[in-house]
């Protein structure tokens, strides 16, 4: 039966047909409202990260001292901020120096950066240059 037929039932087919009209834009409407509020949750929980990279610096000696070297550098906005990190040994007179220091060093270097949080993402070895990158969660 269409409204065509049943003349009396025409005003009552446009209430349903307007109904109908006005439910599914009620709807979309409410849906994409829905969607947008999801968005917007999953942008605010999204975490946001901070990195940093470990270099060696190598071994100095200073004063009878061997002295292991490991750099620490902190993305920033506006580029690195820096930060070393030492192992000091003394040099007996039979030992060369070099034994270890700069590995010590990245070793110290590693556990304050754990102790603070940072994770390790990434480490390379190219020609004895070795980096090591950590990322961090950013603290609200």
């Amino acid at each position: 039966m269409t409204c065509a037929f049943y003349p009396r039932w025409q005003v009552a087919c446009r209430r349903h047909a307007l109904k109908a009209i006005w439910t599914v834009f009620g709807i979309s409407v409410i849906f994409s409202l829905s969607v947008a509020a999801q968005e917007k949750r999953a942008d605010a929980a999204e975490p946001q990260w901070e990195y940093c990279e470990l270099r060696l610096s190598g071994v100095r000696v200073e004063g009878g001292n061997a002295i292991g070297a490991a750099t620490i550098r902190y993305a920033v906005e506006d580029g690195w901020r820096g930060e070393s990190v030492e192992v000091v040994r003394l040099v007996s007179p039979g030992r060369r120096f070099g034994g270890g220091e700069d590995t010590d060093a990245l070793g110290k270097a590693m556990a304050q950066l754990g102790r603070q949080g940072w994770e390790l993402i990434a480490a390379t070895d190219n020609q004895g240059f070795r980096t090591c990158s950590f990322k961090r969660r950013v603290k609200e």
